[in-house]
């Protein structure tokens, strides 16, 4: 299939019970979603989300008995090139994907799989990671269970559920330690008119959204799992060739804690067009070479979620490899 007819794939993802098989259903509702093929992946050996998911049953694929970041993992894969073949072949219709998670998963092994897996790339290409989290019970679980604060830490889009089941302010606090764990991603209501729409903008419009306060070096006190989003923002344009070294570098030395990293840079070389970065752990995406700047805002910005990561020793490489200059930092 040819690069440009590579579907989208949105990642669906929340800990348990916290209301992704609904959002599923509100989304296959949605224009935009009526043409989708559905994945979804649960945790023992039988499966009940599909008997909750109003979708046409030959758009439907199952894998059970095991959590899709590891032990189907292979099975996504396979699953993925089957449903591309078939695609090409004209014997199923679909112009996206969306890929439901088990509650357990950790998110960062299947956008590994995504973004690099040579038997998906030409066919796939990840379009935004949604995270679902329970309003009633979401400040609870991020503190009992480290994954959870890892599905939000790669999001693009979080989604907070159940709000109608709670008070105002137990939802404030919520969003303001979900804005902590990852303050580059929006926030939404399930309920949102336009929620569609949204997470076919959120993948690379996240990148170059304003980071507040990275002007001033702060740090905020929240509960965030041990997570840390550190914001770095350059005004004069880098050397790009040292730039994808040093992000490389920090790959192969931190990949295990370095859960996210998403930015818009400047290069010297290539002023007028920007490139988007992303990385997930040890793998870093091949670079997107925009065609102009989206703002006028044309400074590097970048953030990193990381976990057991001192921000510090970030800026301290960054400086060593002599990327840029002029910079300031934030760390959340």
């Amino acid at each position: 299939m040819a690069t440009a007819n590579r579907a989208p794939v949105t990642l669906l993802t929340g800990f348990l019970g916290s209301g992704k098989t609904t959002l599923l259903n509100r989304l296959v509702r949605q224009p935009s979603f009526a043409d989708c093929v559905v994945i979804v992946n649960e945790f023992g050996e039988i499966g009940l989300d599909n008997l909750l998911i109003e979708h046409v049953e030959e758009s439907m694929r199952i894998l059970n008995n095991g959590c899709i970041c590891c032990t189907v993992r292979g099975d996504l894969v396979d699953t993925l090139v089957d449903l591309a073949q078939r695609r090409a072949q004209g014997m199923l219709s679909f112009s996206r994907a969306v890929i439901e998670t088990t509650g357990l998963a950790d998110p960062a092994p299947i956008l590994h799989s995504l973004t690099v897996d040579p038997s998906l790339t030409p066919d796939w290409v990840l379009e935004s990671v949604v995270t679902t989290v329970d309003a009633v019970n979401g400040n609870a679980t991020l503190s009992a269970h480290s994954q959870a604060a890892r599905q939000v830490g790669v999001a693009d889009l979080l989604v907070v559920t159940k709000t109608d089941l709670t008070d105002g302010a137990t939802a404030v606090r919520l969003r303001t330690r979900l804005a902590a764990i990852n303050p580059q991603a929006e926030i939404a209501s399930p309920t949102d008119n336009d929620l569609a729409r949204r997470l076919s903008e959120t993948s690379l419009a996240a990148a170059w959204r304003p980071i507040h306060g990275a002007h001033h070096q702060h740090t905020h006190e929240h509960d965030t799992n041990g997570l840390i989003a550190h914001s770095v923002v350059f005004d004069e344009p880098v050397d790009e060739a040292a730039f994808l070294d040093w992000v490389d570098l920090l790959a192969a030395m931190k990949g295990e804690n370095l859960l996210r990293v998403k930015g818009i840079v400047a290069v010297a070389s290539d002023p007028s067009r920007p490139r988007i970065i992303q990385a997930v752990q040890h793998v870093v995406h091949p670079v997107t070479v925009m065609a102009r700047w989206p703002s006028e805002d044309r400074r590097t910005r970048i953030v990193f979620i990381v976990q057991g990561i001192d921000p510090s020793v970030i800026d301290r490489t960054f400086k060593r490899y002599g990327v840029g200059s002029k910079s300031s930092a934030a760390t959340a």
